[in-house]
C-alpha cells in the first residue's frame, strides 16, 4: 500500500513538472506572438535584389529604356490623333473618331482649365502638318512612387525645325497614361528646373481609365539599342555631318580627324560606302557603369557606342585609334611573340585601310619607303584607292625573320563584299616588310605590283 501512494506520489509531482514546462512553453510562445505582432524589436533580416525600389527625389533626365520607349510611344500616339483628326484624306467619321481618342487622352485638369470640347480641341495644333516628324530631344521625370510618374518631354518638329514640349502622366498599376500639352506646361513653368514638390497637385487625382488612355511598357532588347545607335549615326554622317561630329567620342575625334573639316572631308570622299552600311553584329557589355554597344557593319568595319542616357551616345568609328594605347592591350601586346605582334600590326593596318583612314595608314610606312613611291599622302590615297578598292579581310601566309627586329609576313587580302557569294572576290598578294619599334611602334612597306589583283 505504501509502495502504491509513494508512486502515486512520484507520478503527480512528474505530472506537476510537466504541466509547468508546457505552462512556460505557451507563455513565451504568446510573448513571441506579441512581439512579432506589435513589429517592436522584431528581428527582419533582409537580402539585396537587383530589382530594389529606390525612391527618386529629384527631377532626373529618364534612363530607363523601357519607360523611355514606352513615353515615346504615347507620345507618338497623341501627335497621330491630332494628324488623323485633321486629315482631310480620311472620311470624317475616322476624324471624328480620332478627336474623341485625342480628347480621351488629354489631362483631366487640363481639360477644366482650359476648357477643352471636341468643337475647340483642334484649335491648338493648326501648325501641325501630316507630314511633320517628331523628334524627342529629352525625357526627365518626376516620381510620386514607383507606378505613378509625370514625364516632361522635349523635342523638336524637325519639318519646322519648331521647338515642342508636353508632359505624359503614368499610372502603371492602372496601366494608365494622361496629357499634358506645352500651354498648361507654359502657364503654370513646369520644368525640369522645378522642385519635385510643384509637381504634388498634379498626382492628386486618380487616372479614370477609358476606351482610349490604356497602355502597354515597350520592352526593349539591348539588340534594339545597338540599331538604333547604329542607324542614327549613319543618318546623321549622311544627313547632319555636324551633329555626327559631334558625337564622336571627344578623345577619338581629335586623334583620329583634328578638326570638322578633316570630319567633313573623311564623309564626303566616302559618301558612297557610308551609305551602303548595315549592322551585321553587335555584343554589349557593362564597362565602369555605362553600356558599350560593338557593331559591326558587312565589311567588319567596327563601331563603339558609349551610352550616356538613353538615346544620346558617344562613338568611335574603329578600335584602333585608342584602343593601342591601352594598358591592358599594351601589357598582352608586350609578352607576345614578335610574330603575333608582325600579324597584329598588319590587321591594324588593314583596319585603316578599310575605314579609309589614309593618314594613319601612311604614316606608319618606312619613311624611305613613303617619299620613294608616293612622295605625299595625296598621292597614296589616290594609289590606296585604286589598288585597295574594297573591304578585306587577312589570310597570313609565309613569316621571315630577316634581321634587326625586321620581319617578312606574305598575306592574301580576301575581298568582304556584301553581294551574293556567287559572284566573284578579289584576292591580292602582299609581301610586307615590317620593323618592329618601342612599345607598339612599327614601321612597314609592301611591294608595289603592276597586277595588284590575283586570279582565283
Amino acid at each position: 500500500m505504501d509502495r502504491k501512494l509513494k508512486l502515486i506520489k512520484v507520478i503527480g509531482i512528474v505530472l506537476m513538472i510537466l504541466i509547468v514546462i508546457v505552462a512556460i512553453i505557451l507563455i513565451i510562445f504568446y510573448k513571441k506572438a506579441e512581439v512579432g505582432t506589435s513589429g517592436e524589436n522584431l528581428e527582419v533580416t533582409t537580402f539585396e535584389t537587383k530589382d530594389t525600389y529606390v525612391s527618386i527625389e529629384n527631377i532626373d533626365k529618364l534612363k530607363n529604356k523601357n519607360k523611355y520607349y514606352t513615353v515615346k510611344m504615347l507620345v507618338e500616339r497623341y501627335f497621330n490623333y491630332i494628324k488623323d483628326s485633321s486629315d482631310e484624306e480620311l472620311n470624317e467619321e475616322l476624324r471624328m473618331l480620332n478627336t474623341t481618342a485625342l480628347i480621351s487622352v488629354l489631362d483631366e485638369k487640363y481639360k477644366e482649365e482650359f476648357d477643352i470640347n471636341n468643337d475647340n480641341v483642334l484649335e491648338n495644333y493648326n501648325d501641325i502638318n501630316q507630314d511633320e516628324v517628331m523628334e524627342i530631344d529629352d525625357i526627365y521625370f518626376v516620381e510620386e512612387n514607383a507606378s505613378s510618374n509625370i514625364f516632361l518631354v522635349y523635342g523638336t518638329m524637325l519639318i519646322q525645325q519648331k521647338e515642342f514640349k508636353l508632359m505624359v502622366r503614368t499610372d502603371s498599376l492602372k496601366m494608365l497614361f494622361s496629357i499634358y500639352p506645352e500651354e498648361y506646361m507654359e502657364k503654370y513653368d513646369y520644368s525640369y528646373e522645378n522642385n519635385k514638390e510643384d509637381f504634388e497637385n498634379l498626382f492628386v487625382d486618380a487616372l479614370e481609365v477609358n476606351e482610349y488612355n490604356k497602355f502597354e511598357y515597350n520592352t526593349v532588347s539591348s539588340e534594339r539599342m545597338a540599331v538604333i545607335y547604329f542607324n542614327d549615326f549613319k543618318d546623321k554622317l549622311l544627313g547632319n555631318v555636324e551633329k555626327a561630329y559631334e558625337s564622336l567620342d571627344e578623345e577619338y575625334r581629335e586623334k583620329r580627324f583634328g578638326s570638322l573639316e578633316n570630319f567633313k572631308k573623311y564623309v564626303d570622299d566616302n559618301r558612297s560606302d557610308l551609305s551602303k552600311l548595315e549592322i551585321s553584329s553587335y555584343l554589349s557589355e557593362n564597362k565602369n557603369g555605362d553600356t558599350i554597344y560593338v557593331c559591326k557593319d558587312q565589311f567588319d568595319g567596327v563601331y563603339i557606342f558609349n551610352e550616356i542616357a538613353v538615346e544620346e551616345y558617344t562613338v568611335e568609328l574603329d578600335d584602333y585609334t585608342l584602343d593601342y594605347d591601352d594598358d591592358e592591350f599594351l601589357e598582352e601586346y608586350d609578352k607576345s611573340s614578335d610574330k603575333y605582334k608582325v600579324a597584329n600590326n598588319i590587321n591594324r593596318w588593314v583596319k585603316m585601310i578599310n575605314s579609309r583612314d589614309y593618314e594613319a595608314a601612311y604614316s606608319v610606312l618606312d619613311e624611305t619607303f613613303r617619299e620613294t613611291e608616293f612622295g605625299s599622302l595625296e598621292k597614296f590615297e589616290e594609289y590606296m584607292r585604286r589598288a585597295f578598292s574594297e573591304h578585306y579581310e587577312v589570310e597570313y601566309e609565309e613569316f621571315t625573320e630577316e634581321t634587326n627586329k625586321i620581319y617578312t609576313q606574305k598575306i592574301i587580302l580576301n575581298e568582304v563584299s556584301s553581294q551574293d557569294d556567287d559572284q566573284e572576290k578579289d584576292k591580292i598578294e602582299k609581301t610586307i616588310i615590317m620593323k618592329l619599334e618601342n612599345d607598339t611602334d612599327f614601321v612597314m612597306s609592301f611591294n608595289i605590283t603592276k597586277a595588284d589583283v590575283v586570279d582565283n
